[in-house]
C-alpha cells in the first residue's frame, strides 16, 4: 500500500521538475534586450527647397455659347408670301440685307402711286394758293388794315398743311412697300422658319428667327469671393476650352462687361465674354456649346503654390539647423489639394514635404531631399 502511494506521487513531481527545467533552459537561450539608441528616435523628413516668385492667377468658370443678338422676324403688313430665299431654312446663312421673304407687293405699289398722285395734287393746289395770295396782297395794298381772310392767309396755311399730309402719306406708302421685303438685319444663321410659300400673313405674324453670327457671347458665373483675384476693367483675356470627341479645342476670347448683379439663388456674379466671328474660325465655336473658361487674374508677388500638408496651423513647416521651424505666411487662396501662399522671406526655404506627427518648434529631424529646388513660378492653369 505504502509503495503504491509513493509511486503515484513520484510521477507528477517528475513532470513538474521536468517542466521547470525546460523553462529555465529556454530562458537561457533568449537574447538579452539591446539598449535603445536615443538617436534612432529622430524622425526622418522629406524636404525640398521652396523659392517665392510672382504667380499669375486665373479664375475658372463655365458657360454656354450664345449669339450676341437674336431676332424674331415678324410681318408688319398683310399679304401672301410670294417668294422665299432658298437659304431661309434652319441652318442657312445669309448676309446683312439679304431678302428672306417677299410678301405680295402689288397692293402697296398701288397705294404708293395713289399717295404720290395726291402729293402732286396738293403741291399744285399750294402753288395756286400762293399765286392767289400774291394777287390778294396787290388788291388790298391800298387798304390800311385788310383782314387775314381777304389776304387768303388761312387758305395758304391749309394748302401747305395738305402738302405735308400728302408727303407723309407717300412716305408711309413707301415704308409699307419696303416692309413687303423681309430682310436679314445682320450676317445671320437661320434658327427657325415659320411660314411657307403661299402663306397669308398679317401684322404680327411670326416669320422666323435669326442669330447674329458676327459675335458670340458667353455668360460666366463667378463666385463672389473669387472676384478679388480678377483684374479690374474690360478687355480681360479668357481662354475657352471644350472637349469635342477625343480632341480638346481652345479659343481666345475677351471679357467685355460685368453684369453688376449678384443672382439671388446662385449668389453668383456674371461676366460676359465675347468672341468675334465664331463660325469663321479654323475650329468653329458653335452656338449652344458648353465651354470651360479660364479668366486671366492678378499677379501675386512673393507667392507659391504648395500642398496642404506643407502647413501646420497655417504656417509653413521649414528646417533650420536640423530642427523644425515655422515660417509665417499668408494664405491667399485655397483649393481642393493645394493653397496659394505669400511670404516675406527672400531666400529659398527648406520645407518639410512629408507628413510629420505632431511637429513642434525646435523638434530635431533628419532630412532627406526629395527633388530639385521648387520654383513658385506657376502657370495660370495650376495657380487657381
Amino acid at each position: 500500500m505504502k509503495r503504491l502511494f509513493q509511486k503515484k506521487t513520484a510521477i507528477p513531481l517528475g513532470i513538474l521538475v521536468a517542466g521547470l527545467l525546460t523553462m529555465i533552459g529556454l530562458s537561457a537561450l533568449k537574447k538579452a534586450p539591446e539598449e535603445k539608441n536615443d538617436g534612432d528616435n529622430i524622425p526622418i523628413a522629406d524636404v525640398q527647397l521652396l523659392e517665392l516668385r510672382d504667380i499669375k492667377l486665373s479664375v475658372k468658370a463655365y458657360g454656354q455659347v450664345e449669339p450676341k443678338h437674336t431676332t424674331e422676324l415678324i410681318s408688319q403688313v398683310t399679304g401672301e408670301i410670294v417668294a422665299i430665299n432658298p437659304a431661309f431654312n434652319r441652318g442657312g446663312r445669309v448676309e446683312k440685307g439679304d431678302m428672306l421673304v417677299q410678301i405680295d407687293p402689288r397692293d402697296y405699289e398701288s397705294a404708293l402711286l395713289q399717295a404720290e398722285a395726291q402729293y402732286a395734287s396738293a403741291k399744285a393746289a399750294l402753288e395756286t394758293e400762293v399765286a392767289q395770295s400774291e394777287v390778294a396782297k396787290e388788291q388790298w395794298a391800298d387798304q390800311s388794315s385788310p383782314t387775314v381772310l381777304a389776304l387768303r392767309k388761312p387758305q395758304l396755311t391749309q394748302a401747305k398743311a395738305a402738302v405735308k399730309a400728302a408727303l407723309a402719306a407717300v412716305q408711309n406708302a413707301k415704308r409699307n412697300l419696303e416692309r413687303t421685303k423681309i430682310k436679314s438685319p445682320y450676317h445671320s444663321l437661320i434658327k427657325a422658319r415659320h411660314i411657307s410659300l403661299g402663306s397669308n400673313v398679317t401684322p404680327g405674324t411670326p416669320i422666323g428667327t435669326v442669330l447674329d453670327i458676327s459675335v458670340a457671347q458667353i455668360r460666366l458665373p463667378i463666385p463672389a469671393n473669387d472676384f478679388q483675384f480678377l483684374e479690374r476693367g474690360n478687355n480681360i483675356g479668357v481662354e475657352l476650352i471644350s472637349q469635342q470627341g477625343n480632341k480638346t479645342h481652345t479659343w481666345s476670347a475677351t471679357i467685355t462687361r460685368d453684369e453688376g448683379i449678384i443672382e439671388e439663388r446662385s449668389r453668383m456674379r456674371f461676366l460676359v465674354a465675347e468672341l468675334e466671328q465664331p463660325y469663321e474660325l479654323k475650329n468653329p465655336l458653335l452656338f449652344g456649346t458648353y465651354v470651360n473658361a479660364e479668366i486671366s487674374g492678378i499677379t501675386l508677388k512673393n507667392a507659391a503654390r504648395v500642398p496642404y500638408n506643407w502647413l501646420s496651423d497655417e504656417k509653413l513647416i521649414t528646417i533650420k539647423d536640423e530642427s523644425i521651424s515655422f515660417a509665417d505666411v499668408s494664405i491667399v487662396r485655397k483649393n481642393e489639394d493645394h493653397v496659394i501662399i505669400q511670404g516675406s522671406f527672400s531666400k529659398p526655404q527648406t520645407v518639410v514635404t512629408s507628413a510629420l506627427e505632431y511637429p513642434v518648434e525646435g523638434m530635431k529631424v533628419k532630412t532627406k531631399p526629395t527633388q530639385e529646388p521648387m520654383s513658385a513660378v506657376v502657370d495660370s492653369e495650376n495657380a487657381l
